[in-house]
């Protein structure tokens, strides 16, 4: 079976007697980069919110990581050149910088900031119909490149996914398209949502509740393309006479533990915001609950089991999406079919011992990179929040329990 072999030494690609010669984006310089002011710089903050995030290396509500050349910032005020070290700090491996306090670097005073990036790029590897093999280049992006279109006739071979430093070229880098679309078997069907199928297929009116964090309130996009109304328009398109009604719930950057702790009157008080508006199904989704212990874990789960089940609520526990690579202890987006993380082993082992309808959309995520997909293109910020597509991967796990 011919394979593609990738030289990173030659920097080419090779399928067969078919060689191409693989060219990285440039370096990319800006000069003279305008600030009205330069903040403090804070050690104790995360790396984005340190200091101020440089322009050109922004992604929604946060900067691409290792997109900054190492040593290339440079600063100035009133024309004079700031020292690192001295007056100002980087943060080079997010791309912020900040003022020192014993520095010259005025508060409230504009600065000039230049500085190197590694644009992020996606190119296409295929073979044309009479046997040459092909790269067609992508447009520059930074936190989620697009993956060009090549010609209907063209067998797609693989994706090469230019980032961070560019100057270097790894098998990380290459993704091989091994499948174009998902297994049918990907997601074997457990418990089902039975007495919302029931009302749905009688065409009742039909209450459903998203309740999650900040990937449920998806403030970063349109309410449109939300993971919850995506599987609405879904189901409206199934169950036509249906009636049905979405809530949702949701609290960026918290967990279910953040619920429990907020006192009745306040906003997303778990009594007042998930269980008073009665409804008939619960869809959860907390990737951030990847972070409690054990313990904790399953108190939180048997409390909101125990507690939907006194409302007469059906709950529907989704597995999260894929994060950025290295928060999950991976090395980059590829041979990642089985989800390290133990809150989703929890999560599975939890619905399967109490009956509860299990949408794992975490293994659709685990085999993009089949597709010649890196997870890491998919999200607004670089780090975990999900553009539509991946929103959609949502949709396609729930849709799955109501099939039947």
């Amino acid at each position: 079976m011919t394979t593609l072999k990738l030289n990173t030494k030659t920097w080419t690609l090779t399928y067969g007697k078919e060689t191409v010669k693989l060219t990285p984006p440039p370096v990319r310089k800006v000069c003279g980069e305008r600030y009205e002011s330069l903040p403090l710089y804070d050690e104790k903050a995360a790396g984005w919110l340190s200091a101020r995030r440089l322009l050109a290396i922004q992604a929604h509500e946060c900067t691409l990581k290792y997109a900054l050349v190492p040593g290339s910032v440079s600063v100035k005020m009133e024309g004079q050149r700031m020292e690192p070290e001295r007056d100002f700090r980087v943060n080079e491996i997010w791309g912020t910088v900040g003022r020192l306090p014993e520095g010259r670097i005025i508060q409230n005073e504009q600065v000039s900031i230049s500085y190197d990036y590694y644009p992020s790029r996606m190119d296409a590897v295929y073979l044309r119909p009479d046997g040459h093999l092909a790269v067609k280049v992508g447009k520059e992006g930074m936190a989620h490149p697009e993956i060009p279109a090549i010609p209907k006739n063209d067998k797609h071979l693989a994706n090469l996914y230019w980032h961070g430093d560019c100057t270097k070229l790894t098998e990380d880098m290459l993704y091989p398209v091994t499948e174009t679309e998902f297994p049918a078997n990907l997601l074997p069907i457990g418990f089902l949502p039975e007495k919302t199928l029931r009302k749905l297929r009688a065409g009742k009116p039909v209450r459903i509740l998203a309740w999650g964090d900040s990937v449920t309130s998806c403030t970063y996009m349109l309410s449109e393309d939300r993971w919850q109304h995506q599987f609405c328009r879904r189901l409206r398109e199934k169950f036509l006479k249906a009636k049905i009604e979405m809530l949702s719930e949701g609290w960026g950057g918290r967990n279910t533990s953040s619920f429990f702790a907020v006192p009745p009157g306040e906003p997303h008080n778990f009594e007042e915001n998930v269980l008073a508006p009665k409804p008939d199904l619960v869809v959860s989704e907390f990737v951030n609950d990847f972070g409690l212990s054990a313990e904790v874990f399953h108190a939180n789960y048997e409390k909101i089991l125990k507690a939907f089940a006194k409302i007469g609520a059906e709950w529907i526990i989704m597995t999260p999406h894929y994060t950025r690579p290295d928060s999950m202890g991976l090395t980059c987006s590829k041979d990642c079919d089985d989800d390290p993380r133990q809150y989703v082993t929890r999560v599975r082992e939890f619905a399967a011992k109490n009956h509860i309808p299990l949408a794992d959309a975490s293994r659709y995520w685990g085999r993009l990179y089949r597709q010649g997909i890196p997870c890491d293109i998919l999200y607004s910020n670089g780090i975990n929040h999900p553009l539509k597509y991946g929103l959609s991967l949502y949709a396609d796990a729930l849709m799955l329990l109501f099939e039947h």
